[in-house]
């Protein structure tokens, strides 16, 4: 599945990349305007990357809240990843079947917890968010598939958790 990444430049311009991993060593972006382009992964690290874009060499390096190209730095407010979520059809509550079996909404990748958004006793309804995680530098909020009251906290804030980990309960 091709990654969707939403950059923001210091002066309000949004540009939305579609990045299509071809094959190990080679990288597809498609650009806003629908152009593509087929760059060659050179090396590549936790925060840094050598492409080749036709014989032109591109060190991207991400630092905190920096970016920069070939050690010049980007006027990029902020980067995001867009993750799809399926759109589930209302159904009426008659046609609605009882809910069996675990209650817990999880991680759904690894990464740290940036904001716990609810605490015990708060009402929860299908798509709030109730956490925010940071996963290799993205930000992702973690909205609730059920409706319930929130029974407890697994997670706080600064806390590292996996896939799947448990973040709140819900009676």
């Amino acid at each position: 599945m091709p990654r969707k990444i939403k950059v923001k430049t210091v002066y309000g311009l949004t540009i939305d990349l579609v990045i299509d991993k071809t094959e190990k060593d080679k990288v597809l972006v498609v650009l806003p305007d629908g152009k593509q382009v087929e760059m060659k992964v050179i090396k590549h690290g936790p925060d840094r990357v050598i492409l080749d874009y036709d014989g032109v060499y591109f060190s991207i390096l991400l630092a905190g809240e920096h970016a920069y190209i070939n050690t010049q730095p980007l006027l990029v407010s902020s980067i995001s990843e867009i993750y799809e979520t399926p759109v589930k059809k209302k159904v009426s509550e008659e046609a609605r079947p009882v809910e069996t079996g675990s209650r817990v909404i999880k991680a759904p990748i690894s990464g740290r917890i940036v904001e716990v958004k609810v605490k015990k006793g708060d009402k929860v309804k299908q798509g709030d968010v109730v956490a925010i995680m940071e996963s290799m530098k993205m930000v992702i909020e973690i909205k609730s598939h059920l409706e319930g009251e929130v029974l407890e906290v697994h997670v706080q804030r600064g806390q590292a958790v996996g896939k799947d980990a448990p973040l709140v309960t819900l009676k």
